[in-house]
């Protein structure tokens, strides 16, 4: 039932905000249609909403209270990052605030102790040493490299520290339980315990899609790549979030 409160109208305001994207192209030289600009900013709205109602009547002084309060945080300048990114003039707040964003979260899930062994700890950057050289080489926006760069960096170091926090909740549960914790991430505990890792992994996948898309080349339909799969990682993010303890 909760599950289905907080996710029915996030894919509902998402499918609309993609829609209106796709069927309300921007007009002229404009960055986006004015459709759009109402409808981008209301899943994440939504979220904000339902995460605040939640966190001011749950007890968030106990285990996890750290990653809840930061990703709060987080959240609020992922609302700030949607809107200037409607407009061209406000591109580096946007991008600033996205980035901010991301230091939260960040920050968040590297309060909880490190557990993660190291070869599953360099896995996670075999991606974006695959997608960096590539970035280098071809785009078009050479004098954005640093900062593309910096980005690249700051959300594989998300992604890692997200799956850090479940691989030590996730390992904390199987020692309390008397389970061997030589595998920890067992099938039968469901997808629900893996919300942040699996949010900040569509994170990822979202602003590689938006880079491409931006400095390379054109993603043919990118609204749907760029957007369900933010989308898509903000809500297992915020739902992780709620879900989260140590």
């Amino acid at each position: 039932m909760i599950i289905g409160l907080f996710f029915v109208p996030v894919f509902v305001l998402s499918a609309a905000s993609i829609g209106l994207r796709h069927y309300y192209p921007a007009p002229g030289d404009k960055l986006s249609s004015w459709q759009y600009r109402v409808a981008k900013t209301l899943p994440i709205w939504w979220m904000l909403g339902y995460y605040l109602l939640w966190y001011f009547q749950a007890d968030i002084t106990g285990a996890g209270g750290e990653v809840r309060f930061w990703v709060l945080a987080g959240l609020i300048f992922g609302v700030l990052g949607d809107f200037y990114l409607l407009f061209r003039r406000l591109f580096l707040p946007g991008f600033s605030a996205f980035a901010l964003g991301h230091i939260l979260y960040l920050y968040g899930f590297a309060t909880v102790p490190w557990a993660l062994p190291w070869q599953i700890a360099a896995l996670v950057f075999v991606p974006g040493l695959i997608y960096g050289p590539i970035v280098v080489r071809r785009t078009v926006r050479k004098d954005m490299l640093p900062l593309i760069l910096f980005y690249m960096l700051l959300i594989n170091l998300m992604l890692l520290t997200a799956i850090n926090a479940e691989y030590f909740a996730a390992s904390a549960e199987a020692d309390q339980s008397g389970i061997s914790s030589a595998l920890p991430w067992g099938i039968a505990r469901g997808w629900i315990p893996y919300c942040l890792a699996l949010g900040a992994g569509l994170f990822c996948i979202s602003d590689g899609c938006w880079a491409w898309n931006k400095f390379i080349k054109p993603l043919p339909n990118e609204g749907f790549w760029i957007l369900a799969t933010y989308y898509g990682g903000q809500a297992l993010i915020v739902f992780g979030a709620i879900q989260y303890s140590i």
